[in-house]
């Protein structure tokens, strides 16, 4: 027993040491593809000749992903709910295969601008290398998973609570001190390379938040109702993708609609398109109005759903919280023109994000971890808590699934 812990261990930060780096070479070439990206998107529509260049480009490349996904199907779709998949013993997958096609597919998508994150992929990638090594231990492999989402978004203990709730939902010795052990060595290694070449591990750089008092619980509420609701209405959308499964249709020919629609979206409305994390941003600088909030909400959930539908190798996790910190957005203006003070509108927005995530994922833990972590705040807990059960209560009293879940379920 004891060599099998000590076993199990030493696998845990063998593979939690090489996520880290993979992940960190990973982050950095999707973030090159996107500045080169945007640069050749806005060469592109100088002129029609650039704009025709820029349409055959993405649909050569939506033909090259298509093959890609036949050579190696587990390549298709979010990084995320495959992984759970995997994790479940729901999905079988080749781990060299998947770590080296999805790593390419998924810098594909970044050249073309797909509204696709790094996060999911960064999840699979951690599973792939796990297999790999030569053991045969699901907590391991848990490990492996948990020490991609900590080097992707610089949140060790989100990274912990997302194995523990949301992969396998339950708790187990091992389990915990596999995850503990890989999270902690992929964050170590992924920090030390950030340090090295002057990039941030963290997912956002968010100033001190201010805290709501007492005398705001009551908008805190209804920004957790107004979250829940959403939340049904995105399952609902989820259920219309689920309807569109059914359906045959050209894979090929689903790739080509989503690169040739971001292509377009890329270039008269840029905010729709790319993983969502200038979005975010932009909200908490307050630099869009309320009108065009409304409207990147809608073609960014329409471009989701496409997404999905289309098995485009990225992670849905950044673009889930772009909509969530959308939703908040609106949300939070709403409530100030009710009495909530302006002087809370990116708490407010931080908090009603991290609910929908929650609601969406089912798992209100790792949604209030997540909020601590990227705003290093302590004194909102509260209010954390409230909004997070409300939108929690709400959503398991219409009986809704996980997100990933109903992904899941497509993928076996």
């Amino acid at each position: 027993m004891k060599n099998n812990i000590l076993s199990c261990l030493f696998y845990s930060a063998l593979t939690g040491g090489l996520t880290g780096a993979v992940v960190f070479i990973f982050k950095l070439l999707a973030q090159k593809a996107e500045v080169i990206s945007r640069y050749l998107y806005s060469v592109a529509k100088e002129n029609v000749w650039g704009i025709c260049i820029a349409f055959v480009a993405l649909t050569v490349l939506a033909f090259i992903m298509h093959l890609l996904h036949r050579l190696v199907p587990e390549a298709k779709g979010g990084g995320i709910p495959r992984s759970e998949g995997i994790l479940r013993g729901l999905i079988s997958f080749r781990p060299v295969r998947t770590l080296l096609a999805t790593f390419m597919g998924s810098i594909i998508s970044f050249f073309a601008g797909v509204g696709v994150g790094s996060e999911g992929p960064s999840v699979l990638i951690g599973t792939s290398i796990s297999k790999i090594l030569p053991h045969n231990d699901t907590n391991i492999l848990t490990g492996g998973a948990s020490a991609g989402f900590a080097a992707a978004t610089g949140a060790p203990l989100s990274a912990i609570v997302f194995a523990l709730e949301e992969v396998h939902k339950r708790f187990d010795a091992l389990l915990v001190m596999s995850v503990c052990v890989a999270v902690m060595t992929s964050s170590v290694v992924n920090e030390a390379l950030c340090l090295t070449f002057g990039t941030s591990p963290s997912l956002f750089e968010i100033a001190p938040l201010p805290s709501p008092t007492l005398s705001h619980i009551g908008y805190i509420v209804l920004l957790g109702i107004a979250t829940a609701l959403f939340v049904a209405l995105f399952d609902f959308s989820v259920s219309f993708l689920s309807h569109l499964k059914k359906k045959k249709g050209a894979s090929v020919l689903k790739l080509i609609l989503v690169f040739v629609l971001t292509g377009f979206l890329a270039l008269y409305f840029t905010d729709s398109v790319y993983s969502g994390h200038h979005v975010i941003e932009h909200i908490l600088d307050k630099s869009h109005p309320v009108w065009l909030l409304i409207g990147i909400l809608a073609v960014r959930m329409a471009m989701l759903i496409l997404v999905c539908d289309s098995g485009v190798t990225g992670g849905i996790f950044i673009p889930s919280l772009a909509i969530g910190a959308l939703v908040s957005a609106i949300t939070a203006q709403m409530l100030i023109g009710i009495g909530l003070p302006d002087y809370l509108f990116d708490t407010v927005t931080l908090l009603g994000t991290c609910a929908f995530m929650g609601g969406m994922m089912r798992s209100p833990v790792m949604a209030a971890v997540l909020f601590i972590e990227l705003t290093g705040q302590f004194t909102s807990l509260t209010y954390v808590v409230t909004v997070i059960f409300t939108t929690s209560l709400i959503t398991e009293l219409l009986g809704q699934k996980s997100f990933y879940d109903r992904v899941i379920e497509h993928m076996k």
